[in-house]
């Protein structure tokens, strides 16, 4: 299952309000035997998923153990009803091999996708809008959502040239200390370009043994 939250949500809030009601939400039907949620991508950059996506392995029960009458039909009907109840978030299920080979063929996970382009972000929404209308009304149409866009905040760092020559540094030394500041990047080493500069300007080096300790 996934679930697609507001384009601008943080990683953090998102974490912390709306996986854990997701989880809960799947957890309390008794055909459920397990849930593994992942929020966002991964570190290694191997999926292209922002903060607002996440997605859940719903690991259910054997058929023998649910309850009687229940189906597969009527237990994403009623999780789905369920899960509805959490606003600004659309929920699709599906699975996982199935997503994989739908989203390799349209980029979506959906057996179809409508794809609307252009300049105008306001304009592509409306569009989508009016998409969404008219398949609302075709039989057999189900998990039907519109892919959020949206533009995110951004910060713009320009680093004064002049300036940071005066200390003897260049634009790679500055934006080294930025990236570690904002992502909590590893920094650089003593023997580092930035560092080994800075020591140099100062007449100092590193101890030879530095490296050494942990």
């Amino acid at each position: 299952m996934t679930a697609t939250l507001p384009p601008s949500v943080s990683l953090n809030r998102a974490a912390q309000l709306v996986v854990p009601h997701v989880r809960d939400t799947l957890l309390s039907f008794p055909e459920v035997r397990g849930v593994l949620g992942q929020l966002g991508g991964p570190e290694d950059g191997t999926d292209w998923k922002t903060a607002n996506n996440s997605s859940y392995f719903v690991d259910l029960k054997p058929r023998e153990e649910w309850p009687s009458g229940v189906t597969s039909e009527g237990l994403i009907a009623a999780m789905n009803a369920r899960l509805t109840e959490i606003p600004g978030v659309d929920f699709n299920f599906s699975e996982p091999i199935k997503d994989n080979i739908e989203e390799n063929i349209s980029g979506l996970k959906g057996q179809l996708a409508v794809k609307v382009f252009g300049d105008d972000l306001e304009g592509l929404h409306r569009a989508a809008a009016d998409v969404k209308r008219v398949l609302e009304g075709v039989r057999g149409v189900a998990d039907l959502a519109v892919v959020q866009a949206a533009e995110l905040p951004q910060v713009h760092i320009r680093v004064d040239r002049q300036a940071v020559a005066r200390y003897g540094l260049n634009v790679g030394d500055v934006e080294d200390v930025v990236e570690t500041a904002i992502a909590a990047s590893r920094p650089p080493l003593c023997g580092g370009r930035a560092a080994l500069r800075r020591r140099r300007a100062s007449r100092r080096s590193c101890p030879r043994d530095l490296g050494s300790h942990s």
